[in-house]
């Protein structure tokens, strides 16, 4: 079942920018909400995966986030 209200279309520079921001930045930036964001993040070919089993660390040597492969065990 959808809603009345009419879908917000997917950014120009979404594609662009979901690769620089996190998902958090990103909703912040665009002031939406999880369900809009992630609907682009699927309409989007060139997005991002979702990244399922990569756990994000922030090097701190550098300062960058970085996504690292988490171990089978990790919970």
């Amino acid at each position: 079942a959808t809603s009345g209200a009419p879908k917000r279309p997917v950014p120009e520079d979404f594609a662009w920018l979901n690769h620089k921001m996190s998902f958090s930045e990103l909703t912040e930036h665009y002031r939406c909400g999880n369900t809009t964001l992630s609907r682009w993040f699927r309409e989007t070919p060139s997005a991002r995966p979702m990244d399922r089993g990569r756990a994000l660390r922030k090097d701190p040597a550098t300062g960058k986030r970085m996504y690292e492969l988490m171990s089978e065990g990790a919970a």
